[in-house]
């Protein structure tokens, strides 16, 4: 019989610091031992991916990448990795309630840079190499990141054509060009990841388990899109002609327009959702359970003209079921999580495609 377990969700962008935003460091890990002291043992957080568009982490430029504004300052100067001096004269914010963005973004930016001025050659480094080799995503990553820079941060709909759609001697050439950018930003992920799985060990220690969040949806402005054009309903231009939106239920009554690029289930179940296990993975290789935002999208869905009024042309769609979480309940060991929202039909059927896993947690 499985014990009840209860926890608090707080974001860790909310956590106190004097870096203008909450980070991995010690206020994270005073939290964890508030949470394991009070008798809790679950950390709901937000997606830990970079935030995109408006700040939101669910509109970000990836779906397996760590957010760099969470990388902790003052472990990195205890580490020697940067220096006081190195934070002299940097802006914060200056309402210690809200994150100004802008501000930290570029404060903490100019600090890891001079991280990786420190450690050049970190490619050598074992720990980067096992890192690496152990994440596909991050060269891709690293020049999206380089290349959206090079062309003064614009949309990847908005670049040269070559450049958006991959072309091959392109490509080869900007990883030349950019090669300094691109090492830039797989160094911080690299930082990111060491941080949180220090972390992530320390709520094991004291018995709390983190349970992540991933959006159902992925932005059109992302590297996910950039290197995977055919898992997504998109023109040969990369534009959609239709958009993902959230079906009438019990928040609205017309539904709600959120503008990402819908999947091509069709591919993703011919490729038998590969894209869906790495995705998983890289996720539970960070946290313990895994929640995925608007689960509602896995069975049904809104299909929207694209720059249409919210209420113009729209049509609903299913989405592939129960059949996409089977292979990662297979693959990976993990509490399967089903969240269900307002008006979010019972179809079940005695069909296995059909059938909802029971919440679980694997040994």
């Amino acid at each position: 019989m499985r014990t009840r377990e209860a926890g608090i969700l707080l974001p860790v962008f909310s956590l106190p610091g004097k870096y203008g935003i909450g980070t991995l460091g010690k206020s994270a890990r005073e939290f964890v031992d508030r949470l394991a002291d009070s008798g809790q043992n679950i950390w709901q957080i937000l997606p830990l991916c970079p935030a995109g568009y408006g700040a939101s982490p669910y509109s970000s430029y990836s779906t397996h990448a760590g957010n760099p504004l969470f990388i902790d300052i003052e472990m990195l100067l205890e580490d020697g990795w940067v220096e006081d001096g190195d934070l002299r004269g940097l802006q914060w914010g200056s309402d210690a309630a809200r994150v100004d963005y802008e501000a930290v973004g570029a404060s903490s930016a100019a600090v890891l840079r001079r991280a990786f001025v420190r450690r050049q050659g970190f490619w050598k480094d074992h720990e980067y190499q096992d890192f690496a080799k152990h994440n596909s995503w991050l060269e891709d990553f690293g020049l999206f990141m380089a290349l959206k820079e090079k062309f003064g941060g614009i949309s990847l709909l908005d670049w040269p054509a070559a450049f958006r759609d991959r072309d091959a001697q392109t490509m080869r050439n900007a990883r030349e060009e950019l090669r300094e950018e691109v090492a830039y930003h797989c160094f911080v992920q690299w930082l990111f990841q060491r941080q949180w799985d220090a972390l992530h060990d320390y709520a094991k220690a004291r018995q709390v388990k983190i349970l992540g969040d991933i959006p159902i949806y992925v932005s059109l402005d992302s590297v996910d899109t950039w290197v995977n054009p055919t898992l997504f309903q998109l023109r040969d231009d990369k534009q959609p002609d239709f958009v993902a939106g959230v079906p009438p239920d019990g928040f609205s009554a017309v539904g709600q327009v959120w503008g990402n690029p819908l999947y091509d289930w069709n591919e993703h179940r011919n490729q038998g959702f590969e894209w869906w296990l790495r995705r998983v993975e890289t996720h539970l290789k960070r946290v313990d359970m895994l929640r995925i935002d608007h689960f509602r999208g896995l069975e049904s869905l809104l299909r929207h003209p694209r720059g249409r009024p919210q209420r113009g042309g729209r049509a609903l769609g299913t989405g592939p079921g129960d059949g996409v979480l089977y292979p990662a309940g297979r693959t990976h060991r993990a509490a399967a999580f089903r969240l269900r929202g307002p008006g979010v039909p019972d179809r079940r059927s005695d069909s296995p495609a059909r059938r909802k896993p029971r919440c679980r947690e694997s040994s």
